[in-house]
């Protein structure tokens, strides 16, 4: 519960995640060799992470929101497409960068990222720089 705890808010959603995490540890079952608290960790992790996520999805994407923001229809285009631009470059890398570049569009700092993914927090921000040299680099190219 401490952390789905610390990485919600709230105490509903945290006890929402750690339900959905215990559910899929029954499903799955443990072996003899299994350290079932690392697992549990874990799970739970992942599950605050896809609850998140979702939660996300259904507010709508903040990023879209706040392009497109904007009274001048020619601005709005404008801004669509730079948008549409910069999530075909975020497309383009590895879905590891993606899920840290993500992560850090929704506010997370690299402490948080790394705690969230379970990376190290050099890691972490050595991804995050690499990821955003090549969103940099496919954006400067011509469309």
């Amino acid at each position: 519960m401490r952390v789905a705890a610390a990485f919600f808010q709230n105490r509903e959603d945290a006890e929402d995640a750690v339900q959905d995490a215990m559910l899929k540890l029954l499903r799955r079952g443990s072996g003899p060799a299994d350290d079932l608290e690392a697992l549990a960790v874990r799970v739970t992790r992942n599950e605050c992470v896809s609850l998140w996520r979702r939660q996300r999805v259904r507010k709508g994407s903040s990023l879209s929101d706040a392009v497109i923001g904007t009274d001048r229809a020619d601005a709005a285009a404008e801004s669509t497409d730079a948008a549409a631009r910069l999530e075909e470059a975020i497309r383009r890398l590895p879905r590891s960068e993606q899920r840290l570049i993500r992560l850090r569009q929704d506010g997370f700092e690299s402490d948080e990222i790394a705690a969230v993914t379970g990376i190290p927090l050099r890691s972490v921000r050595t991804m995050i720089s690499s990821a955003r040299k090549r969103i940099f680099a496919f954006l400067n190219q011509e469309p």
